[in-house]
């Protein structure tokens, strides 16, 4: 099972980075209409193997595809081998690194 998630990830996911850990994760920001429709905001989110990144917890610092985000919440998918983390953009630098 774990060679059908890593091929999945390597086909379609982006570069991540949280701390001394490097991975792929899949990457999506759907718009999504708040206040009754009256304005559009982007959800980011990130899907990703739970057991390369068991220990991201809401509030922790990331950056996919050289972009910073900081962690609202995680929650496990389905069995638990890929979790989902949502995602806030970070506008100003908090740190730089590059793949």
């Amino acid at each position: 099972m774990d060679e059908n998630l890593d091929v999945f990830l390597a086909d379609f996911g982006l570069d991540v980075c949280f701390g001394d850990v490097y991975t792929k994760g899949i990457f999506d920001m759907p718009d999504q209409n708040i206040l009754s429709g009256n304005v559009s905001s982007t959800e980011y989110s990130l899907t990703f193997k739970t057991e390369v990144l068991p220990n991201l917890l809401s509030g922790n610092k990331i950056i996919v595809d050289a972009i910073n985000y900081k962690i609202r919440e995680v929650e496990k998918i389905g069995d638990g081998a890929f979790s989902r983390a949502l995602l806030t953009k970070v506008r100003h630098p908090l740190f730089v690194r590059k793949f």
